[in-house]
């Protein structure tokens, strides 16, 4: 959590700090000397300040606690008498920023209010996740609540991406979404078979109906199915008309094809038809790849980047270049703390952390919460 709160303090484009000054400030803010980033580790108590939790540990706190934690975070930014980290910067805004919130009134707000939950199935709830944290939560932009806008994903970590799916989809709540996930991996479905009740699991070749076979097994509180196909080529036009019919029914709410590392046909016109043919059915396209690709970056509203390689190149976009550049310093997996990058053409980069849960899966919805992206 250090590793990400000095992200969102570094990428804030209104402190303009450098990674030194954003080390000094977290290390300050938690009554400290120092902070290792490479290790992720406070070094040095400063004797009279005011000791603060960490992360993990405060976030579990009633409102009210958390409240005066914020308040002596603060306070440790601008005691004096002590060397000046902030450079004239509002402590509270740096604390703000620290745990995803815009300014510190927000922060106190929050901590006034009761939690959101980012998986649940009701407008109003996702509605004040947006308005909390600034940003969509995972039920619409990864499986189609509302959105049909797609997400594109840069990922070269195969099982951890796959480990990540199918968790949110044991977490999310799917009442009225289809979701169909493309995998050419062909253990692909064991996570979720272990996660989720009434799932649909097709193994063999793409069929022209694959839709009727899916339509044929799903039973009535069924929500997702699992495609696992050769490790071929195929366009995406072929891929969406295949699903789209399963997709299409009892989909009240949205509908997502979740096209997992499958390699796509790089002519424009079928990727094209394939983005003709998702819009006149509202579809939201995920489209997981291990390399960048610039059409896939510009065709999507919501972009994710987890494990990167430092050469990799966004030629031919700025903004992917740039995310890129951003990501290859923050990335890692620090336990069972998956880290990744949240991009949007409003919101430009956002820095998260979840974490992965190995077995069953339950939710913490104030981990959740508190790893939603905030610049």
């Amino acid at each position: 959590m250090y590793q990400t709160q000095r992200a969102r303090l570094t990428a804030h484009p209104g402190f303009k700090l450098t990674p030194d000054q954003g080390n000094a400030i977290l290390a300050r803010a938690y009554a400290h000397e120092s902070y290792d980033s490479l290790d992720d580790k406070l070094i040095g108590p400063i004797q009279g300040l005011q000791p603060i939790s960490k992360p993990s540990e405060l976030l579990t706190k009633d409102p009210s606690h958390q409240l005066t934690e914020f308040v002596r975070m603060a306070t440790n930014l601008s005691i004096p008498g002590l060397p000046n980290v902030t450079g004239g910067r509002d402590p509270r805004a740096l604390v703000a920023c620290m745990y995803n919130f815009t300014n510190f009134d927000a922060l106190i707000a929050y901590a006034r209010s009761e939690p959101v939950d980012p998986h649940s199935a009701d407008p109003a709830m996702l509605a004040k996740f947006e308005r909390r944290h600034g940003i969509k939560a995972p039920g619409e932009y990864l499986f189609g609540r509302g959105y049909d806008r797609h997400t594109y994903v840069l990922r070269q970590d195969k099982e951890t991406f796959e480990h990540f799916i199918d968790q949110e989809l044991s977490l999310t709540n799917l009442s009225g979404l289809q979701v169909v996930v493309v995998r050419t991996n062909p253990m692909g479905d064991r996570r979720l078979s272990g996660l989720v009740r009434d799932l649909v699991v097709l193994k063999g070749p793409l069929q022209e109906h694959q839709s009727s076979l899916i339509l044929g097994a799903r039973k009535p509180d069924s929500h997702i199915a699992v495609s696992l196909i050769p490790d071929d080529e195929y366009t995406l036009e072929q891929l969406v008309a295949a699903h789209l019919a399963s997709l299409s029914r009892d989909a009240a709410g949205g509908r997502t094809l979740i096209l997992d590392g499958v390699r796509l046909a790089g002519d424009d016109e079928s990727l094209q038809a394939g983005l003709k043919l998702a819009a006149l059915r509202k579809i939201n396209l995920v489209i997981a790849q291990d390399a960048p690709d610039v059409r896939l970056w510009n065709m999507a509203e919501s972009r994710l980047i987890f494990s990167v390689d430092r050469a990799m190149s966004g030629e031919g976009s700025l903004e992917l270049t740039l995310a890129l550049t951003q990501a290859s310093t923050y990335l890692s997996r620090a336990s069972s703390k998956l880290l990744y990058i949240y991009h949007t053409d409003r919101e430009g980069v956002r820095f998260t952390a979840m974490d992965l849960v190995s077995g069953n899966v339950s939710r913490n919805i104030i981990s959740r919460v508190f790893g939603a992206p905030r610049g």
